[in-house]
């Protein structure tokens, strides 16, 4: 089952280059978030270029070290030197600009920055706390990062480094290779340092790439106690991990710092965040700013049973506010690199639909986008009647929707569906064969990929995220941001919240029907019941295989036992979706 994909960009490497320095340039003096969104940006150009193996690589990596200079002296409250570091970036982004090339290069989306809330400065406080175990004249030490994230954070931890006056044998990044779960790096003649330090967001399923580097080290002769890891997290690696990666972290050479012991505007982050929220509503709140997971938004919401559509896998960190007039403010967390946060900045336009409809931020700190909690009643597959399909539903979808997706967009989302549902009919025995579904494909991309169509903006249509409030007044929660976000959707047409809402509304034909009118009369998108059930199918592989992954993340039986239900939910929508798609091509 897909679930999760790389994302990436192309654009001319040179172009953001010289953006990024006009950028700067405005700004000479940048606050905290400024100066980690430049160095995340240097890092994504550093990613492009040594992946595509261009000679310029070391001046790349020379820029990225700039930035994460500037990130630190912002960070130690330095405004003198800070000065000094960004005409330093300048000078080594002009000569970068100069170099680089016109042509268009892919750049990777890094995952922990856009959407698990990994900040660059939790590592800095790593290596400040690791090195005072040593006396930094008298060891060298060499830093090696994983790309694609493993740019920015070797940068980081390099410089912090520097700053105690450790020597820096070297600082490089790799990408490794082999198919998942094996994994091996080529360190290129790498000589190991005294001590020798691994960077990377994970470990993940498996920890195969952090213990792949690890051991090439071991085999160029590193001491196993040299090796050490800065990770993203404390947990170790998943259930996919052998024996030799759980060896590595049963070894006590992990460190790591975690987000609520994170360092920002002179708190730690919960605090920093509460304080956010202070100055957005001019309340004091009470406490720091808590985790909201999906056990403690049900207690909030007042729900007896959770919803059919909860995976948590899929959704973003977020936290709580409580103010002291009782009033609750929810944190999502949305992304600190440039592209997440001009994306949120031009969103959907929901004052189309009605100005009771949807709720807007009241700010964004840190990346963590402030939302007020909205108390009332959540709806129910019950409240789906013409009177609120065509007044709300249908509205809501149309004005939600976004830019126009081009040709190869539309083609390459329904490519994603159609490697899920191949994916999906492989595991069944007995199920449709791969060669139906791809003839199915083919006739969706003749027929939706033929013209322009409106991307689709929210994502989350279960009844749950509707609200009615004691004055009568619905409205839209937890919308937007979906269509970029970690799995394998990316943009997809209007179509995907179409159907979306269809499944999760349970609608009958006759509702069904007068939501797709509704859509089409407001979107001008219509679509035969071919591509409906092509996507239904894709809607449902997708929330099945959330549901599937999201087992993984509780030992709680009556939880799992309620996920595997949502699951089986998904998997008869989609089972029936693709028996109606392969009869129809055996007819036609």
């Amino acid at each position: 089952m897909l679930l999760y994909t790389k994302q990436s960009f192309r654009a001319s490497p040179r172009q953001l280059a010289r953006s990024l320095r006009n950028r700067i340039a405005e700004q000479l003096l940048p606050d905290l978030t400024e100066a980690r969104q430049w160095l995340i940006a240097l890092g994504q150009i550093e990613q492009a270029v040594l992946d595509a193996g261009l000679s310029n690589g070391g001046q790349a990596s020379s820029a990225t070290a700039a930035a994460a200079n500037v990130f630190l002296e912002v960070r130690s409250g330095s405004r003198g030197n800070t000065k000094a570091a960004v005409t330093q970036l300048m000078e080594k982004l002009r000569v970068l600009e100069l170099a680089l090339v016109e042509q268009e290069l892919e750049f990777r989306v890094p995952e922990g920055f856009a959407w698990y809330a990994l900040y660059p400065d939790s590592y800095a406080q790593t290596a400040e706390r690791w090195s005072l175990q040593f006396e930094p004249p008298e060891i060298d030490v060499c830093v090696i990062g994983l790309r694609s994230i493993g740019t920015t954070l070797a940068a980081v931890v390099t410089q912090a480094l520097r700053r105690r006056g450790f020597r820096i044998a070297s600082c490089l990044t790799l990408r490794p290779s082999g198919t998942w779960p094996s994994r091996y790096v080529d360190l290129q003649g790498l000589l190991p340092a005294s001590q020798n330090i691994i960077v990377d967001e994970g470990p993940g399923v498996s920890g195969a790439s952090m213990v792949a580097v690890a051991q090439a080290l071991r085999d160029a002769g590193a001491r196993r106690e040299s090796i050490h890891f800065f990770a993203g997290h404390a947990y170790g690696p998943g259930p996919a991990a052998g024996a030799d990666a759980k060896t590595w972290w049963q070894e006590d050479r992990v460190w790591t710092t975690s987000l609520d012991d994170t360092f920002v505007d002179g708190k730690f982050l919960p605090h920093a965040l509460a304080s956010a929220v202070e100055d957005y509503t001019g309340e004091p709140a009470v406490g720091s700013a808590e985790p909201l997971g999906t056990q403690g938004w049900q207690a909030l919401a007042g729900l007896r049973t959770l919803p059919r559509a909860i995976a948590p896998i899929i959704e973003t960190p977020k936290k709580l506010v409580h103010l002291r007039s009782g009033r609750n403010v929810v944190l999502k967390f949305a992304g600190m690199d440039l592209s997440s946060q001009e994306h949120w900045r031009s969103g959907p336009n929901t004052a189309l639909v009605t100005d009771r409809a949807a709720i807007s931020p009241l700010g964004c700190h840190q990346g963590w986008l402030a939302y007020p909690w909205i108390s009332g009643e959540h709806l129910s597959a019950a409240d789906a009647d013409t009177s609120f399909i065509t007044e709300y539903l249908g509205p809501w979808l149309a004005a939600v929707s976004t830019r126009k997706l081009n040709h190869g967009e539309i083609h390459d989302g329904i490519r994603r569906i159609a490697d899920a549902l191949s994916a999906w009919a492989m595991m069944q025995e007995g199920g449709p064969p791969v060669s139906a579904i791809e003839r199915v494909t083919e006739q969706v991309l003749d027929e939706v990929g033929a013209a322009p169509q409106p991307c689709y903006g929210d994502g989350r249509l279960a009844p749950h995220e509707w609200i009615r409030q004691s004055n009568g007044v619905i409205r839209k929660v937890d919308f937007g941001g979906h269509d970029r976000d970690h799995t394998w959707v990316g943009p997809q047409p209007v179509i995907w919240d179409l159907v979306g809402a269809e499944v999760e509304w349970d609608l009958d034909p006759t509702r069904a029907a007068e939501l797709r009118s509704r859509v089409q009369s407001l979107t001008g998108c219509a679509c035969s019941e071919r591509s409906l059930a092509f996507y239904t199918a894709g809607y449902c592989a997708f929330r099945a295989a959330a549901a599937h992954f999201s087992t993984t993340t509780t030992n709680d039986a009556e939880f799992r036992a309620h996920l595997l239900e949502a699951k089986r939910y998904y998997e008869q929508r989609l089972e029936m979706n693709l028996a109606f798609l392969t009869t129809y091509v055996r007819t036609v």
